[in-house]
């Protein structure tokens, strides 16, 4: 199994690309920021979910790939910051072959709202607009271990 990851940082966050390259059948999760538990306001929509709380806001997004959206309460005193949190996050399957998943990762605080964006993805390329900005990243055509 390989994967290649590739971050690309966006006003409020950033696109997570994931090419997957597997054998096997992977079950996949995609985490977000994780928020203080203590008065927070969940919603999950379609595939997306997002945890308001007094310090923020944090949201996760599929773009593609993923099937179900949540937000989970992680084991106490794993954020450094807080005893008890919640964790926006993605869930998908990976079959075997080549697989791609692209989500996004937002997080602002209570006096900010989320720059929306777009992504177009046409063959290999996926192209990503912000704030009158683009940006292009090209997948593989395939991996090549070197056999």
């Amino acid at each position: 199994m390989t994967i290649k990851s590739t971050i690309v940082p966006l006003e409020n966050g950033h696109l997570r690309i994931h090419e997957i390259w597997s054998e096997r059948l992977l079950y996949v999760y995609e985490g977000g920021f994780s928020v203080p538990m203590e008065n927070t306001n969940r919603c999950i929509a379609g595939q997306c979910a997002t945890a308001r709380s007094i310090i923020g806001t944090s949201r996760i997004k599929n773009i593609i790939g993923y099937k179900k959206a949540g937000i989970i309460r992680p084991e106490p005193n794993t954020s450094l910051y807080f005893p008890v949190t919640l964790l926006p996050y993605l869930t998908g399957v990976a079959e075997s072959g080549k697989q791609v998943f692209i989500s996004v990762i937002s997080g602002v605080l209570p006096d900010q709202v989320f720059e929306e964006l777009t992504v177009e993805i046409i063959g290999r390329n996926i192209e990503i607009g912000q704030l009158g900005q683009r940006i292009n990243v090209k997948l593989e055509e395939k991996y090549n271990d070197g056999q």
